[in-house]
């Protein structure tokens, strides 16, 4: 099977999981925010042009769409920059990557909740089905942070392994 997925502007999918009901994920970004409405009931960001879709096994039908951060600057490239994406067996979405002028949801317990340098490591667990933000947070010194991809991994119970690229001090 397959399918077309996103809006009428240039969207990009980065990485796609399934889960124990063989659904699948596709997290990417979308060029234009007014041009994805999401789903009903999901956690969504307006001006998000980071974006989850959830498919059903048959690829017959949207299950949800969401779309979350705010970009800054006008560059097409100011998203965050994916890493690494899982999801675990009870739906909940794992996402992280390296920030550049993109706001991103931080939890009340956050480690560091604005970003520090240039750019930091972010990293956030949205809860079943994208109901919730259970946790998000940065990660970074005053200086440049970012990781090349193909260097970072998530299991299957949420443990992150990430290679930091660091230009000063990680706390």
């Amino acid at each position: 099977a397959s399918t077309y997925l996103g809006t009428g502007s240039n969207d990009w999918g980065y990485f796609i999981d399934t889960d124990p009901n063989n659904d699948i994920y596709l997290c990417g970004y979308i060029a234009s925010a007014p041009s994805l409405t999401p789903t009903a009931g999901v956690y969504s960001s307006v001006l998000g042009k980071n974006t989850i879709y959830k498919v059903n096994s048959a690829l017959t039908s949207i299950i949800y769409k969401t779309k979350f951060g705010t970009q800054i600057a006008t560059s097409i490239n100011n998203n965050l920059v994916y890493t690494a994406f899982e999801v675990d067996s009870c739906r909940n979405i794992y996402i992280a990557g390296t920030v550049t002028n993109t706001y991103m949801p931080a939890s009340a317990n956050a480690i560091q909740n604005i970003v520090k340098g240039p750019s930091d490591m972010y990293f956030a667990v949205f809860r079943n089905d994208m109901s919730s933000l259970g946790y998000g947070t940065y990660f970074g010194g005053t200086r440049d942070e970012h990781v090349d991809g193909g260097i970072s991994n998530f299991t299957k119970r949420g443990m992150l392994y990430q290679g930091i690229c660091s230009s000063g001090r990680l706390p």
